[in-house]
């Protein structure tokens, strides 16, 4: 039977490059039509966004095979009751679609716990539900988080289910109504942020409501840059690893709450993508029901090699002012004294000089770029001071680290730094206020 995919999330990073491997696979997955759901105001505009930023990313550009496969917009809203989506649209979908995978989600680590939940956790489970009355049942493929797991230092993070205090069903409840203290609610669960607890609660509801049955849950690690597929080093997402690659090479991030030997987990976003597809395809007899999707310990990059390959790499290439990374070190007094002299003092001396040489737009922006260091740091914390250790691995994966760290850094460089610095020069004034 021809196959008909449901596919979340193709405007971001990661489901980009799972459209792609979808795409390239196309014949020997015997697909024949992709439907995307994406965010937008009208269905027109959802036309307009496939257009222009899906078939005109680089990530897509040049491949030839999707004239082969029927590839049609969803207008939708995963916040909103049957996710915005129409009833006539719902009544042609619900009869050709044979797998999703759901690959959309909130992943701002600051974001509040209400917005991570209504969207994580409400938004998954309201597709979940749509989906598994569809004509032909089909499979359902929820992207999660590898960091599911509260951090700790000697365990191994097994694929199974992670114990919670109470039923998740309760936990839920508790936020949906507004009765819940954020942090607590952290401490209790002993998530790193909002994010991940989202994830933590979605598995579980999931789980639940499907009773494991045509259900596969995937856990990437820190997703970067791409090794092979649409072509090496491509990323177009500044989030998590590659925003710090970005301030580290320009020297914009000068001071790192880390410890040096802890090593990060960092797997390439289309070896993601490979393992989505195979396991969304497993067949029926396979009851893998959680995959973690993590590099082995020896191809983990450690914070001190992190430091050394993207230093050299951006000294080489410099695009702005050269990395000046004066100290790496654990979260004290040190830490904050240094974060002080070369982050604080710096840019806040920066942005009144700027402020009262009346250039108000860099004073805005260099009070941004100093808000979001304290978030890196912070936000971060989780990852570059705890480490965490995998039960199991993908066996398939083995990259030299140096080599890697120097693909992300040129991707970083290429496919992040330059487009935002073209960006910038290409505001006018008037584009600068019709964005605020």
């Amino acid at each position: 039977m021809p196959e008909s995919i449901l596919l979340t999330g193709s405007t971001g990073f990661l489901g980009k490059v799972v459209l792609q491997e979808l795409l390239r696979q196309s014949k020997s997955l015997n697909l024949r039509s992709i439907y995307l759901p994406i965010r937008a105001t009208s269905e027109e505009n959802a036309f307009i966004r496939l257009k222009n930023e899906i078939f005109e990313s680089p990530c897509l550009r040049d491949l030839k095979s999707f004239r082969d496969v029927s590839i049609t917009p969803v207008w939708s809203d995963l916040d909103k009751p049957s996710l915005g989506i129409s009833e006539k649209t719902l009544s042609i979908i619900s009869q050709k679609i044979t797998q999703t995978i759901h690959c959309a989600a909130t992943v701002e680590f600051d974001s509040s716990l209400s917005n991570s939940v209504r969207t994580n956790v409400g938004g998954t489970l309201e597709l979940f539900h749509l989906t598994k009355n569809f004509l032909h049942k089909p499979r359902f493929t929820f992207v999660s988080t590898a960091y599911v797991h509260a951090p700790a230092s000697e365990q191994h993070f097994e694929e199974k289910p992670v114990l919670l205090s109470r039923p998740a069903s309760e936990i839920y409840t508790e936020i949906c109504k507004g009765n819940f203290s954020e942090k607590d609610l952290l401490r209790e669960t002993g998530q790193a942020n909002s994010y991940t607890l989202s994830k933590c609660l979605a598995e579980h509801l999931l789980i639940l409501e499907s009773r494991s049955e045509n259900l596969q849950i995937v856990r990437p690690s820190i997703i970067s840059a791409c090794l092979k597929h649409p072509f090496p080093g491509w990323i177009d997402s500044g989030a998590a690893f590659a925003g710090f690659v970005a301030m580290l090479g320009t020297g914009k991030l000068r001071a790192v709450s880390a410890r040096p030997n802890i090593l990060l987990n960092v797997v390439p976003c289309d070896v993601v993508a490979k393992e989505i597809i195979q396991i969304s395809n497993h067949k029926e007899e396979d009851k893998d029901l959680i995959r973690q999707c993590v590099v082995a310990r020896e191809s983990s990059l450690s914070i001190k090699e992190c430091r050394y390959s993207i230093t050299k790499y951006f000294t080489s290439n410099q695009l702005s002012g050269p990395p000046d990374i004066r100290y790496v070190g654990p979260n004290g007094i040190v830490f904050q004294i240094a974060d002080l002299f070369f982050h604080t003092i710096p840019l806040l001396y920066q942005s009144l000089v700027q402020y009262f040489g009346r250039d108000f737009a860099k004073a805005k922006q260099t009070w941004k770029m100093l808000k979001k260091i304290r978030l890196a740091n912070k936000e971060f914390s989780c990852f570059t001071h705890h480490e965490f250790n995998f039960s199991t691995a993908l066996p398939t994966v083995n990259f030299a680290r140096e080599s890697y760290l120097d693909l992300i850094c040129a991707g970083v460089s290429k496919h992040i730094i330059k487009r935002s610095t073209l960006r910038r020069r290409s505001r006018t004034p008037e584009s600068d206020q019709e964005n605020n």
